[in-house]
């Protein structure tokens, strides 16, 4: 792999409070993360960087 490529990683619930200190973690690291969570609990955009990719889904919903 090229060093200037990024792996990129998914952290389901990241907008959490475990979750967005894991992101940070990650993106300190220099990771590309994608961020999967319903919401619920939490609020899209919590952290605000260009490496950070939101997916607003609910991972028990059957169809979707």
């Amino acid at each position: 792999m090229n060093s200037s490529e990024k792996i990129s990683i998914l952290v389901v619930g990241g907008a959490g409070y475990i979750g967005s200190h894991t992101v940070n973690m990650l993106l300190r690291n220099g990771y590309q993360v994608h961020v999967a969570d319903n919401f619920r609990e939490s609020r899209k955009n919590i952290i605000s960087h260009e490496n950070v990719t939101y997916h607003e889904v609910d991972i028990r919903n059957k169809e979707g």
